[in-house]
């Protein structure tokens, strides 16, 4: 991923990919960002459902990480 990042660190589906695999392992920050950076990435001319797709994957992991930093803060010693 590191790699594929260096690469290609402005190609929204590098950065898609990226947000998925900081989901996958519970980074919510970084999954968090990283769709919100492929959001400002990409072009104009790219169908208004990819954009959407793109919108709506950035909520979703947001979501995710709120949810898992309540569940956190509701563990026994926090």
């Amino acid at each position: 991923m590191k790699r594929a990042r260096a690469i290609a660190f402005d190609n929204p589906y590098v950065l898609e990919t990226s947000a998925a695999v900081f989901a996958g392992t519970n980074q919510c920050a970084q999954s968090v960002q990283e769709p919100r950076r492929a959001v400002e990435k990409p072009p104009r001319e790219w169908p208004a459902p990819e954009r959407e797709r793109f919108w709506l994957t950035s909520a979703r992991y947001q979501r995710g990480g709120m949810a898992a930093k309540a569940a956190s803060a509701q563990a026994p010693g926090h």
